[in-house]
């Protein structure tokens, strides 16, 4: 009967570390990051056909900027497919797409959004192309504050059936209470090689003081209790 009181102590002192290590774990799943981009997949408006048109300075394209001086496209999938050609298939999130390759001229949009200074932010989205090949880089994207933060041109991947889509992941601290992120077509032609889809900004979480200290207390607690008396 000499090793069941040391066996129990260790069982009760697992049970006691246990606990607040589930209550950390659940507390960062209920600390989930959300999208503070607007409209990063394009569903509004609603579009019924196979594409909408958005003119400089509309506001129809729900949070964003169309500064021109050419017009922006949104396809609708996949019923832009069925009318044009299958490469035009299949919007990586929803129903539609981003397509900044407008007629004659270089198409872009743009989006200010609110963020905390010195705080980590995650920027993802995805890049594509119909089955015409990029001749060259296609896509522009920028993050501006109180001064550039991230910057790139992007050639996306031509596809052999439907969309290639690609996903871009960047990290960024913030430097200003707004952040401009644009998007800009570099072609001078419609090449249909500059589609985008699925923009997110997230922040980083940091874990709660509150629940660190308390994790801590828990620990000290379950160490007394093991001390011999």
């Amino acid at each position: 009967m000499k090793n069941i009181r040391p066996i129990l102590k260790s069982q009760s002192a697992r049970r006691a570390i246990m606990v607040p290590l589930s209550v950390l774990g659940t507390a960062c799943m209920s600390h989930a990051a959300t999208n503070i981009i607007v409209n990063g997949s394009f569903e509004d408006p609603s579009i019924t056909g196979t594409f909408e048109a958005f003119f400089p300075l509309s506001t129809t394209l729900t949070g964003w900027n169309i500064p021109g001086p050419f017009v922006t496209i949104v396809h609708h999938a996949p019923d832009a497919g069925i009318a044009n050609n299958s490469t035009y298939n299949f919007a990586q999130s929803g129903s539609n797409y981003l397509d900044l390759s407008a007629t004659g001229a270089q198409s872009m949009i743009y989006q200010d959004f609110a963020t905390i200074p010195s705080t980590t932010y995650n920027l993802s989205f995805y890049i594509g192309a119909s089955n015409s090949v990029p001749p060259a880089a296609t896509i522009r994207f920028d993050l501006t504050g109180s001064a550039a933060l991230l910057g790139e041109s992007l050639t996306p991947t031509s596809p052999s059936t439907n969309i290639n889509w690609t996903l871009k992941s960047y990290s960024f601290v913030a430097d200003s209470t707004t952040t401009r992120l644009s998007l800009n077509g570099l072609s001078g032609f419609d090449d249909n090689a500059s589609f985008i889809d699925s923009i997110s900004v997230t922040a980083v979480p940091e874990p709660s003081g509150a629940l660190l200290l308390g994790l801590g207390s828990s620990l000290l607690f379950v160490r007394r209790r093991r001390m011999p008396r």
